[in-house]
């Protein structure tokens, strides 16, 4: 009976032992199985943080590759920045040169404002030799040449009926300034009924630079202030306690806001600052405008 009992419970430890085993078996050839995965996972993953790295590899030498061309090119703009630096005070050195000589070459000359067109015929200056020294009372002793004379290419005022101004130029700056003297002690002078004034021949360029003042002139003027431009382009103003030259707008706008002479300052300031911007563009208009007309 005993013996029995015993075998029975051999059997059934066998049993477990064999089912104990297999689960092993399995649990062995899953863990087999999970090996391989992360195995292989860990070996995709290597290749993937290689490539990564590759790619990491490249992006560095193309970046410093960049950053070497953005040197370059910095190091270009600033060698550009000086020659043009260079260029721009060259080209306004020789701007200046440019204008003086211009100036110089139109010493002899006056231009004639307010002239009827039509009114010399077919020989203008014979008829300015023979208007000139009646008109302006000139001393009967005095002889002037007259080089050459026309009317100006285009009309500079902005009313198109206002007739072109003429040009004078005379043999020499003497009779120039005897004549262009004897026009402004005159003042006003006429022809008929139209007044006529004389004037310097600038260049387009100090032309500009004058007109700057010309809102300021026009005030001080009607509160009976007596102003001169002198050459380039300075203002002189008559005070009560004697003269005062300024070199510029900014200056004599000062001047006159703190000695409160004029009340309309703010609209001056405005109407002179959109002058100045037009006067640093006008010996360029100027110049492309000479141009065109010269193609038509």
């Amino acid at each position: 009976m005993s013996s029995s009992k015993t075998n029975s419970q051999d059997s059934s430890i066998k049993k477990e032992l064999q089912s104990l085993i297999i689960i092993v078996q399995q649990l062995t050839a899953k863990m087999d199985k999970m090996d391989t995965k992360i195995d292989t996972f860990i070996e995709k993953t290597i290749k993937q943080i290689d490539l990564l790295h590759m790619d990491l590899q490249q992006q560095k030498i193309q970046m410093t590759g960049i950053e070497e061309a953005v040197n370059d090119m910095e190091n270009k703009i600033q060698e550009e920045g000086i020659n043009i630096e260079f260029l721009l005070k060259q080209n306004t050195h020789l701007q200046t040169k440019l204008d003086d000589l211009e100036n110089r070459s139109r010493r002899n000359n006056i231009r004639i404002f307010g002239l009827p067109e039509n009114i010399e015929g077919n020989n203008i200056t014979s008829f300015l030799t023979t208007w000139l020294p009646k008109t302006l009372d000139l001393p009967e002793a005095f002889s002037f040449g007259i080089e050459r004379a026309h009317r100006s290419i285009a009309n500079t005022n902005s009313n198109k009926n206002y007739p072109r101004s003429v040009i004078v130029r005379f043999l020499s700056s003497f009779d120039k300034e005897m004549v262009l003297k004897s026009a402004w002690a005159k003042a006003p002078v006429k022809f008929n009924e139209t007044t006529v004034r004389f004037d310097n021949d600038y260049s387009s360029m100090v032309i500009a630079k004058r007109k700057v003042f010309l809102p300021l002139i026009r005030e001080l003027k009607k509160a009976q202030f007596k102003t001169y431009l002198l050459f380039p382009a300075k203002l002189k103003i008559f005070l009560p306690d004697g003269p005062k030259v300024f070199d510029d707008l900014d200056s004599a706008l000062l001047f006159v806001k703190e000695k409160r002479i004029l009340d309309k300052i703010e609209e001056m300031e405005w109407a002179s600052s959109s002058l100045k911007r037009l006067a640093t563009e006008a010996s360029w208009k100027t110049s492309e405008k000479k141009k065109r007309l010269k193609n038509k």
